[in-house]
């Protein structure tokens, strides 16, 4: 179901009030996890922009735009050298990448009745230490046919390994993060973090030498096409 105004509104003051008290936040009590669900740490109304520095990777820096949204069904458009729209299912209790277009030539074009090509569980509840699940990521590639799922996708395993945890990014401190490990069954571990009424705010691919994203700005503004760029301080 989605969201209501002054349910976005009110996420959306949470995130400023986390941000403009990055000084104290780290000495202030942390509200319990478990008054939060899945779908308000991923937050997705048309309009909200994050731009992200990065480390160790051309395309670790990046921006993302939501630009369209139908109920719970959200699209996201990424901009790392590619421009790539995500579809996301975002419900109470889990948030799942369902589709993704590649190499768009137009940020707004609307790609949310694209296939459901993809089921890739982002975030579920129980947000708890030690809740983890395995969920198929990417389609594989075959001139085979499509065969059975195990042979269709890439796998990987999701761990939450934090809550209530504060952790602090280019754009401020946030508290009440939620930490993700991200173990694929091909390929290396991530650590993922996500702050209520904000969404991702670092990303850690662990390499020998890490590949890290971190938050610089998140606004309520325009989507692409119009003018937009983060409030001015």
């Amino acid at each position: 179901m989605r969201r209501s105004a002054s349910a976005v509104w009110t996420a959306l003051l949470a995130a400023a009030l986390l941000v403009a008290g990055a000084c104290t936040a780290a000495k202030q009590p942390q509200a319990p996890a478990a008054r939060l669900v899945a779908a308000d740490f991923f937050p997705a109304e048309p309009g909200m922009n994050w731009t992200y520095d990065g480390w160790g990777n051309e395309f670790a820096a990046y921006r993302r735009t939501a630009t369209h949204r139908r109920g719970q069904r959200a699209q996201i458009v990424h901009v790392s050298g590619a421009v790539v729209a995500w579809v996301y299912d975002i419900e109470p209790d889990r948030v799942t990448l369902r589709a993704m277009s590649g190499e768009l030539q137009e940020e707004t074009a609307d790609y949310l009745d694209a296939p459901d090509e993809l089921g890739r569980v982002i975030l579920q509840e129980p947000l708890a230490v030690g809740a983890q699940w395995r969920t198929p990521t990417w389609v594989r590639r075959s001139d085979d046919g499509p065969g059975d799922l195990d042979d269709r996708y890439v796998w990987e395993t999701r761990r939450i390994e934090g809550v209530g945890e504060t952790l602090e990014t280019p754009a401020g401190t946030f508290r009440n993060v939620i930490r993700v490990r991200v173990i694929p069954d091909e390929g290396v571990e991530s650590l993922e973090y996500y702050a209520p009424g904000v969404g991702l705010i670092r990303s850690e691919y662990l390499y020998d030498e890490p590949i890290i994203s971190a938050l610089s700005a998140f606004w309520l503004g325009s989507i692409p096409g119009q003018p937009a760029g983060p409030p001015s301080p």
